[in-house]
């Protein structure tokens, strides 16, 4: 696969044999970080800070902490109740440090829903990863080089499923050259 150019600040035109594919950047480049961050081992060691954060959770995410707070260990977080205040002392590697706070605020709200994605360690990881991979994704609007295209297009063929991002949306729309010649009427 060939990068030629890019569309839009959004999407990567590609020569790939016989077809033209449309990359969307976003989705892809969210497909590739998921794919890393969810099969990467390092990705779950549970980093302990030199510091415990303290978190400033109003009672309710006070509660749900303290009822997920075994839940939460088994993918790397450790919290604690110093002086009635929580305070988180590890987190996974994977979580950047600088976003914690608000990663645990979205992590106690969505432990909230009657329908939590967080029933077991795998779909536990799974929604990490996948909550993870569009923070640090390529964002659409933003312009890559050639050699960042090309950086792009050599992770694709090395992911499982790299045709459709996390959200389930198409990475690619691939047209294969018969249709741009039927398209311009040079077949017959």
């Amino acid at each position: 696969m060939e990068p030629l150019a890019q569309f839009a600040d959004s999407y990567i035109l590609v020569q790939a044999e016989e077809e033209l594919l449309l990359v969307d950047q976003h989705a892809l480049h969210e497909r590739i970080r998921y794919e890393r961050l969810r099969h990467s081992a390092s990705s779950w060691k549970s980093q302990t800070r030199i510091s415990p954060l303290l978190l400033e959770l109003d009672v309710r995410q006070s509660e749900r902490l303290r009822a997920h707070v075994d839940r939460l260990s088994e993918i790397g977080f450790d919290f604690e109740l110093i002086n009635k205040e929580w305070h988180c002392c590890a987190a996974p590697s994977l979580v950047p440090k600088e976003g914690l706070s608000n990663f645990i605020d979205d992590l106690l709200q969505d432990l909230g829903e009657d329908t939590g994605p967080l029933e077991t360690i795998e779909r536990r990881q799974d929604y990490i990863a996948f909550m993870q991979s569009c923070r640090g994704a390529v964002k659409a609007n933003q312009k890559l080089n050639l050699a960042e295209m090309r950086r792009l297009l050599e992770d694709m063929r090395r992911i499982p499923n790299p045709w459709a991002c996390v959200h389930g949306r198409p990475t690619a729309l691939r047209i294969p050259i018969e249709q741009h010649e039927h398209d311009f009427g040079r077949l017959v």
